[in-house]
């Protein structure tokens, strides 16, 4: 079961939750490791929750940055992390430190 405060932003979630005034929070958490989430809960996030996938999140967010073009879809793909040597790498390593930089460095011991 899953228990909120009653806040403007919970609203929309408000048929897959409790929400709750802060003074009621604690016995309603108390109840609900007993009873559980009701039946009506249950049925509220099976219908919800498809929208809020990565997958529909990702839609949304193509959607904002090019609305008239087509989204292209490519399956997913195991693509290694390039080293930090790799020369293709365009995030190259950490640079280095002065002392690492400058052999005559009067830090350098």
């Amino acid at each position: 079961a899953t228990v909120c405060r009653d806040a403007p932003t919970l609203r929309p979630w408000a048929a897959c939750c409790d929400l709750v005034p802060p003074e009621r929070f604690a016995d309603r958490v108390a109840q609900r490791a007993v009873t559980g989430p009701s039946a009506e809960q249950l049925a509220a996030r099976q219908r919800r929750l498809p929208a809020e996938s990565w997958d529909a999140r990702l839609a949304r967010f193509e959607a904002l940055l090019a609305p008239d073009q087509p989204v292209i879809r490519v399956p997913d793909l195991e693509i290694p992390a390039p080293s930090a040597t790799d020369p293709s790498n365009p995030r190259p390593a950490a640079r280095p430190t002065k002392t690492e930089a400058d052999p005559a460095s009067p830090d350098r011991r």
